[in-house]
């Protein structure tokens, strides 16, 4: 048959009752050829065979994994492997239930422990944030302290607010005590510097009593101060010399 020529079928040609009554007789086929005088098949025949079946069993196999309505009788008893209903053998005919017992609860307990695991890391991971959170805060003071330390405004050790030591009076050895000793050299030179404008518009250049000569504000000025002294007496000079300018023009042009 592997072999036999394909033909058209038709049941009038090959199958006829032997009977005329219905039901009754053997059916015979007709026109048939004895099995090695049939004509063997060509190649392209066979290739096309091969074809044809492979098709059919695909899609005898997309129609099994797809069953409709009516087959779900068919379906519960004998599932597809690829299918949630599908299970082996020795898992339907399993009778310890012991062991069944012992893995659900072993699933169980596996499960619980999942989410015991998940719960603590979890717990650590909001325990992390809290103490990263903390420590960014700890840095933040411990810099701001260190930075109020360095300016000197508050958090010194053993020593007072002020740029001086008030037992001493001596200047703080820091950029606080540096800018007092600034400021009260600038006092010091404004002093002297009225008192030099003070002496030469008051006194004379000698004594009146003994003749002679008079030791000016220049002789009792600290070397440390001359500098600043001598640029405090050229800036009252150039203003001086500025009013008496604006002076003289005020009393030209009045005068033309």
């Amino acid at each position: 048959m592997l072999f036999s020529q394909q033909q058209d079928y038709n049941p009038k040609d090959v199958y006829q009752p032997s009977s005329m009554s219905y039901g009754a007789g053997i059916f015979k086929p007709q026109n048939q050829q004895p099995y090695y005088n049939q004509q063997p098949r060509t190649r392209a025949e066979r290739d096309y065979l091969k074809e044809v079946n492979s098709q059919q069993t695909v899609m005898q196999s997309r129609q099994f994994d797809t069953p409709q309505r009516e087959d779900m009788k068919t379906l519960l008893h004998s599932p597809a492997p690829n299918t949630t209903l599908f299970q082996q053998d020795q898992e339907r005919f399993l009778k310890d239930f012991a062991v069944q017992d012992k893995q659900q609860r072993e699933y169980q307990n596996k499960q619980k422990q999942l989410q015991y695991e998940q719960r603590r890391l979890a717990n650590l991971e909001r325990e992390g944030m809290i103490w990263q959170r903390n420590e960014h805060y700890q840095q933040k003071d411990e810099m701001k302290r260190q930075y109020h330390q360095e300016q000197f405004t508050q958090g010194k050790r053993n020593l007072n607010g002020l740029a001086y030591n008030p037992l001493t009076l001596e200047y703080a050895q820091n950029e606080q005590g540096q800018a007092l000793k600034r400021q009260d050299e600038m006092t010091q030179v404004r002093q002297l510097a009225r008192a030099q404008n003070l002496d030469n518009r008051a006194n004379c250049g000698y004594n009146l009593l003994t003749g002679e000569n008079r030791k000016g504000i220049d002789d009792i000025v600290p070397d440390d101060l001359k500098g600043h002294y001598q640029n405090k007496l050229q800036e009252r000079d150039n203003q001086l010399n500025i009013k008496h300018y604006a002076l003289q023009q005020q009393l030209l042009s009045k005068q033309y």
